[in-house]
């Protein structure tokens, strides 16, 4: 995975989202306001501070995007690394 190959050389953070993954399933709304400042609370809480470096996967890059235009203080860059599937017939 992209982190494990870089986390030598930088501090690396993978929050996860609830809802998804492993995490808690909970009753709040999920529009991406609540989505952006549970993730910017979660950095907070872990004591990983700004300016972040963004490497979002599928629709999380529609949350990078808004988090780099509502606080462009927090986020040093927006890394989208885009990929075609091909298929074998």
């Amino acid at each position: 995975s992209l982190y494990s190959l870089l986390s030598n050389e930088y501090k690396i953070a993978v929050v996860e989202k609830f809802g998804y993954g492993f995490s808690d399933v909970v009753d709040k709304n999920r529009d991406i306001d609540t989505i952006l400042s549970e993730t910017r609370m979660a950095l907070d809480k872990a004591g990983i501070e700004p300016p972040y470096v963004l490497c979002p996967h599928s629709m999380s890059g529609l949350e990078a995007l808004y988090w780099a235009q509502k606080y462009p203080e927090e986020v040093e860059a927006v890394w989208i690394w885009l990929c075609r599937t091909i298929m074998m017939k």
